[in-house]
């Protein structure tokens, strides 16, 4: 039997929008991001400059303090203090933009996170009952002789 419990947990959205530099002008596409997340601009061939080497060393120390404390506020790595990202709820619902730097945007247009965050407990609940048929499914399936 599932319980429906209510636990807190910071929700922290963001937009990747960077000016990422070529010739075809592609602007951020999926996957560029991760060459920030990563700090491996010097591995591409496209040719990045300072703003952009800011923005990936800000953007791994924000994914590394999440990863490390489910928070990602701190220090930049010259010991300043990085913009504060603020979680997103129902009172405040601004989100972090990527764009030449980073800060947030606080201008209340994310349908897509106020959609997640208004069904992200039915849908919890929807995978947490799919996945728990799938271990009853392969639990009553004996091997074949």
């Amino acid at each position: 039997m599932l319980r429906r419990t209510t636990v807190e947990i910071a929700a922290y959205f963001y937009n990747f929008d960077p000016e990422i530099p070529s010739r075809d002008n592609p602007g951020a596409f999926h996957s560029s991001k991760l060459w920030f997340v990563f700090e491996t601009l010097a591995k591409c061939w496209r040719p990045f400059v300072g703003r952009h080497y800011d923005l990936a060393r800000q953007m791994r120390n924000y994914w590394t303090n999440f990863a490390k404390t489910g928070n990602p506020n701190g220090f930049d790595a010259d010991g300043s203090q990085m913009p504060e990202w603020i979680p997103y709820t129902a009172e405040s619902p601004h989100f972090m933009l990527f764009g030449d730097k980073a800060g947030m945007d606080i201008s209340n247009k994310s349908e897509l996170a106020k959609f997640v965050l208004e069904s992200g407990d039915d849908i919890i609940e929807t995978l947490r009952f799919k996945d728990k048929q799938t271990v009853s499914d392969h639990a009553n399936t004996s091997p074949s002789a």
